[in-house]
């Protein structure tokens, strides 16, 4: 098999025929020089007799090297399959993760809020109050748990103002869910790959996100890899 720079990749298979081959040879070698057969034995019955002796001494060992490089090469196989299960089911996470983040988004864009200041009327997203640290008036377009449990006047809404407040937080409910899961996918694929980079570069992307909707009353916990990476 080929490397990556065009030379032979030697497997440990073939490290330990090859091994034991030299040493077959090796004995084969002074066996016959330092006269392993009685002297008086010459021609054909002195290789015949060196033949007995190949056949009943070397055959064994060379069964017992095919046998170990049998449950060698068996392992080798195992491995490389668990590989290419393990490097398939990372892609798969990763298609998971990519389409939880266009659901977030697209569930987002759903969510448009006009804040009325003292100046002026300004019309924000729903991605900006989970994402933008810019954003003072976040708590205006995300609605708590606690105002929505206390109906319309806690809120102080104009007429037909709170089926948008449930509505929002319906929307942010969802968001919240996705986020969870995309947690979830997360630290399956770190698991996998032994780190947890994907799991930290989320979490410092949806750190706002989730202590936003943490505060508002969802059912979302604060995302910190280090911390269970350290459990």
């Amino acid at each position: 098999m080929l490397g990556k720079s065009g030379g032979i990749v030697k497997s440990p298979v073939t490290k330990i025929i090859v091994v034991f081959l030299i040493i077959v040879a090796f004995l084969i070698a002074v066996f016959y020089v330092y006269g392993i057969l009685p002297g008086n034995i010459e021609g054909h019955q002195r290789l015949a007799s060196f033949g007995t002796y190949i056949g009943g001494v070397v055959t064994p060992l060379t069964v017992l090297a095919a046998l170990i490089a049998l449950v060698q090469r068996d392992k080798e196989h195992r491995s490389e399959i668990e590989r290419i299960t393990a490097q398939g089911h990372k892609i798969d996470l990763l298609r998971f993760i990519e389409h939880i983040e266009s659901d977030i988004e697209s569930t987002l864009s759903q969510i448009t809020v006009n804040i009325i200041t003292k100046t002026n009327s300004v019309q924000r997203l729903g991605a900006d109050a989970l994402f933008s640290p810019t954003m003072l008036e976040w708590k205006e377009v995300i609605p708590s748990v606690h105002d929505i449990k206390n109906g319309a006047n806690s809120l102080n809404l104009m007429p037909g103002d709170y089926p948008k407040k449930i509505l929002s937080f319906e929307t942010f409910g969802i968001v919240a869910a996705y986020i969870k899961r995309l947690r979830e996918h997360c630290e399956e694929y770190d698991r996998i790959a032994g780190n947890n980079i994907t799991s930290l570069y989320f979490a410092r992307k949806y750190k706002i996100a989730t202590t936003r909707l943490k505060s508002r009353g969802y059912q979302i916990d604060v995302w910190d890899p280090t911390a269970q990476k350290g459990a």
